[in-house]
């Protein structure tokens, strides 16, 4: 089966954050993008969906949301 492997990363900041939430965003970002390389894969910059200041309870969340619609499209 031949098929090609698109790489995409979501970072989530909770409600209930630290108050340095842009540098644990970054450092999630990072931590994502050091274990794809680890794996021989790359997260384009672009390919990174981030929701700051929401809820890891539900999947109602902006980014996740256009993250899995660009993949069921297969973008």
């Amino acid at each position: 089966m031949d098929y090609e492997l698109m790489m995409n990363g979501n970072v989530r900041i909770g409600q209930k954050a630290p108050n340095f939430e842009a540098e644990t965003t970054y450092f999630q970002i990072y931590l994502t993008k050091e274990y794809a390389i680890s794996r021989g894969w790359e997260i384009p910059n672009d390919d990174f969906f981030i929701d700051d200041n929401v809820s890891g309870y539900t999947f109602d969340r902006p980014s996740f949301s256009k993250m899995i619609r660009k993949v069921q499209r297969r973008e």
